[in-house]
């Protein structure tokens, strides 16, 4: 898993730059950013808020450098998020001179002596927020765009990520932060209106690794491999009749529309509309919805079919069978 991830990051979203979770991770995932190109900040583990003593964080934090400091892909050491204790600073340069030390909101100037990069040199939470897929009773939850951490829906994420003000800390398009974060996952907290307990779901991917639609908004603006991605909210049973907008990401130079192969328009991807374009008042069908892209003699494809009624449920395996006794 740390290589399909770290593989994806690089080479499907153009990524060069990840920072770690709050705890030591695997050696391996450094040997990984080390072969690929990746630069790391590396957080230490996250233990302030836990039982441990001084003297535990001291060795955990001094441990955790003197296992990864020959790793030429780590550039940072970060102390975490919003800490009124970041004196570790100390131990981590009494272990290594030649890094950056990192802390993100630091209260209290608590900083310490040794802390040169904050989250004002780079905000390492940019376009942070909750999403999930939807809501068991509903399709649409409303949700007005408020600077805060509320969840919502992919749509609702995509959309936040194009208006200035509107996502969590900027815009898709403002340079210089990280984006948190790659992939749900299991929390000690629950999120407000999130209707899955004890997930973080801030991820651009969900923890099967099945994009969401900020994965593909930026793939259409950073990334160079011509794609094209429809998306899929409303073409479903309960919208056929109904005139909905079908919304389209792509990174090429024009993208046309199809429904059950009848031509229905083109538009053009810029980024002036955040390689975002709109079809607007199309008839939901049975069938199917393509979008194709043009991009330098390269044509691309897109395509989403709507489930035909079920008229039968069968469960089969293609790899064990088990008699009535139990046994494989």
């Amino acid at each position: 898993m740390h290589r399909d991830d770290l593989t994806d990051i690089k080479t499907n979203l153009n990524h060069n730059f990840v920072r770690t979770c709050h705890y030591t991770q695997d050696k391996y995932v450094y040997d990984l950013c080390d072969s690929l190109g990746i630069i790391v900040c590396e957080e230490v583990p996250n233990i302030k808020n836990q039982a441990f003593s001084e003297d535990v964080q001291e060795q955990q934090l001094r441990e955790m450098i003197r296992r990864d400091r020959n790793h030429p892909s780590i550039l940072f050491w970060s102390l975490g998020n919003e800490t009124t204790n970041a004196t570790d600073s100390k131990w981590a340069v009494e272990e290594d001179t030649t890094r950056f030390i990192h802390a993100r909101h630091i209260y209290n100037n608590s900083a310490g002596d040794y802390v040169d990069h904050t989250d004002e040199d780079m905000d390492m939470e940019n376009l942070l927020r909750c999403t999930v897929r939807g809501w068991y009773n509903k399709d649409v939850k409303p949700l007005e765009p408020q600077n805060n951490q509320e969840t919502g829906t992919e749509e609702f994420q995509h959309r936040m990520a194009r208006i200035m003000g509107a996502s969590q800390r900027g815009r898709i398009d403002m340079g210089n932060g990280v984006m948190w974060l790659y992939a749900d996952h299991g929390a000690d907290r629950e999120y407000k209106y999130s209707p899955l307990k004890h997930v973080n779901p801030k991820g651009w991917v969900d923890a099967y690794r099945i994009p969401k639609y900020m994965y593909f908004l930026w793939q259409a603006n950073y990334c160079k491999t011509p794609m094209v991605f429809i998306h899929p909210h409303f073409w479903r049973k309960p919208y056929l009749g109904t005139v909905r907008d079908l919304t389209v990401d792509s990174n090429c130079d024009s993208v046309i529309l199809k429904i059950n192969n009848t031509y229905k328009g083109t538009l053009y991807p810029t980024k002036d509309n955040f390689h975002t374009v709109t079809f607007n008042s199309i008839v939901i069908e049975q069938g199917t919805a393509e979008a194709i892209g043009y991009k330098k003699g390269t044509t691309i494809s897109s395509k989403i079919t709507m489930a035909d009624t079920a008229s039968n449920l069968v469960l089969s395996s293609n790899f064990l069978k088990a008699n009535a006794a139990g046994n494989l």
